[in-house]
């Protein structure tokens, strides 16, 4: 048991602890209301991050295979050519990469 003395500077613990609760709910539905306020934005910047991630991704799997750029080569307007000296396709190249 706690001494008498304690008990009130226990019941303000309390108290401080149930106020602290309170303002933390009252901030996250201040935040979420501010959020749901600009969702279409927030989901146009996860769509643009969504894609740099595919080509950050694309990318460290090109570097990983060493992989060559191919190259255009414009025959004229109406005719463009991959110049693609050096490809592998990747399962021919398997067993020679690095382990992950």
């Amino acid at each position: 048991a706690e001494p008498v003395s304690l008990l009130p500077l226990n019941n303000k613990l309390v108290d401080l602890k149930f106020q602290e609760q309170e303002i933390v709910k009252d901030v996250l539905s201040y935040l979420s209301i501010k959020a749901m306020s600009c969702q279409s934005s927030l989901n146009e910047m996860f769509l643009n991050l969504e894609s740099l991630d595919l080509a950050f991704t694309r990318a460290g799997h090109a570097v990983w295979m060493g992989a060559v750029k191919p190259v255009l080569v414009e025959v004229d307007k109406r005719n463009i050519l991959f110049d693609m000296k050096n490809a592998m396709h990747p399962l021919l190249v398997e067993g020679s990469l690095p382990s992950l």
